[in-house]
């Protein structure tokens, strides 16, 4: 690349970088509002799931929270997942009386480093990108599987291995 080039394309991606972005003119060019493990603002109730997404110009909602389980039976996945899912039922009351497409699901991951298979359905709600979700389920598993031994090493030796 000749130095010409080299100064034009860093003139342009520092017009990038220091020009402001603007808000949203209207609502529909307005991206969706994620609410973070607190109480969905408007909402009945303490709930506090560990995703909210509200798009109000798309009239959708999206409620994901997370659960790490002990896996002591078959069916242990699919009991979190429906203990979850019951337990955010309200919300999702909540927003399809005022019109909202709603979605309520759970990210349900065994303690022993296990992942239920209908987590794909929550990642799609989320728009993940295939290539990182893939990193994020090795990186999940991988913390859940330190922690878990974490916990057992505390419990026998009475020393905990890790400290946040």
């Amino acid at each position: 690349m000749a130095a010409a080039d080299t100064e034009t394309a860093t003139a342009a991606a520092d017009d990038v970088a220091t020009t402001p972005r603007q808000p949203p003119t209207s609502l529909a060019d307005a991206t969706p509002t994620p609410v973070p493990d607190r109480k969905v603002p408007g909402t009945p109730g303490l709930l506090r799931p560990d995703i909210a997404i509200i798009d109000d110009a798309a009239k959708s909602c999206t409620v994901i929270d997370v659960v790490v389980t002990y896996e002591n039976r078959k069916d242990a996945l699919v009991a979190a997942r429906m203990d979850k899912i019951r337990k955010y039922d309200v919300l999702k009351q909540h927003f399809e009386a005022l019109g909202y497409r709603t979605t309520v699901d759970a990210y349900v991951v065994g303690a022993l480093g296990s992942m239920d298979p209908l987590n794909r359905r929550a990642i799609a709600a989320l728009n993940v990108n295939p290539v990182y979700n893939r990193l994020m389920q090795k990186l999940i598993v991988s913390d859940v599987i330190k922690w878990a031994r974490d916990v057992y090493t505390e419990h026998v030796s009475g020393v905990r291995q890790y400290h946040v």
